[in-house]
């Protein structure tokens, strides 16, 4: 008997790590199988620190879609940040009665986005609706351009010896707060996230 128990113990904590593998970074919370996460993989500039690189992500995802807006008045289409944890930031797209949900996982020299949970989209263990990809394209987009614009802003704050937003930051953020989706908190704290060294 004691055998048996020695054996399930060992499997079970077999399974417990093969789950928590750094290869397949799944946050507890999805849903989703590896084989319909989509899954994109951006490498941090070198001149971003984890910090800001997560702090440029949720900026861009707190506003208009930086690729949609202008081709939608559907506020539906845009991807919108959800919420955060220690694992992953969250972005949600509703389009009719569909909804996609993705994790956005950071670490010190990359950036991931994985499919997380789907409604109405035919969710099932290696199959998913066919504009899944399409949809996740735009947000795995706006990820890139927001990286590549918050390490152009640090290039030119370090030549200029001065460490400030991009006026296209700036802007999003004041009309955010303007809007009421910032709360005054919550701006001063992307704000220092963002401007952080």
């Amino acid at each position: 008997m004691r055998k048996g128990i020695i054996t399930v113990t060992s499997l079970t904590l077999l399974c417990a790590c093969a789950t928590n593998s750094p290869q397949e970074p799944s946050p507890a919370e999805c849903t989703a199988s590896k084989s319909i996460w989509h899954e994109f993989t951006e490498p941090i500039p070198p001149n971003l620190n984890d910090r800001q690189a997560r702090a440029a992500i949720e900026v861009s995802l707190r506003g208009p879609d930086i690729l949609t807006h202008e081709k939608s008045d559907n506020p539906n289409w845009e991807w919108r940040y959800e919420y955060q944890d220690d694992d992953a930031i969250y972005a949600g797209l509703t389009v009719r009665s569909h909804y996609l949900r993705t994790a956005v996982i950071l670490d010190a020299e990359e950036v991931r986005s994985i499919v997380c949970d789907s409604r109405n989209l035919d969710q099932g263990r290696y199959s998913i609706h066919r504009n899944v990809p399409i949809w996740k394209a735009v947000l795995d987009d706006n990820i890139r351009i927001a990286l590549r614009q918050a390490a152009e802003n640090q290039e030119d704050s370090s030549f200029n010896g001065v460490n400030e937003l991009t006026k296209t930051q700036r802007n999003h953020l004041n009309a955010l707060s303007e809007w009421g989706i910032l709360t005054k908190a919550e701006y001063e704290q992307l704000m220092q996230r963002v401007t952080d060294n």
